[in-house]
């Protein structure tokens, strides 16, 4: 597997706006999803956040525990994931 190249500081400023700007809505959508998972699609929620991404992130794909989705921006892999107790984001490596 190749690792992919460190994210840069204009990397990581243009994913954090993204990241505080998604919060609330990630917050919602666990609480939501924590109470319809066994009747609802994982990928309807994608579509929802997809909505929301700015142009230039892609979001790849959506996980269900813990919650949160897979998105690429200037060709690199990354994930922010939310649970009860904490919102983040990392480089899919």
């Amino acid at each position: 597997m190749i690792r992919q190249q460190p994210t840069t500081d204009v990397e990581r400023a243009r994913i954090n706006i993204v990241f505080n700007d998604l919060e609330p809505l990630m917050v919602n959508l666990m609480a939501r999803w924590n109470d319809e998972k066994e009747y609802e699609d994982i990928a309807d929620y994608g579509e929802v956040i997809r909505k929301r991404l700015p142009e230039g992130f892609e979001l790849t794909g959506m996980q269900k525990r813990p919650f949160g989705f897979k998105f690429k921006v200037d060709g690199k892999h990354y994930k922010m994931e939310i649970t009860g107790r904490q919102y983040t984001w990392r480089a899919k490596l």
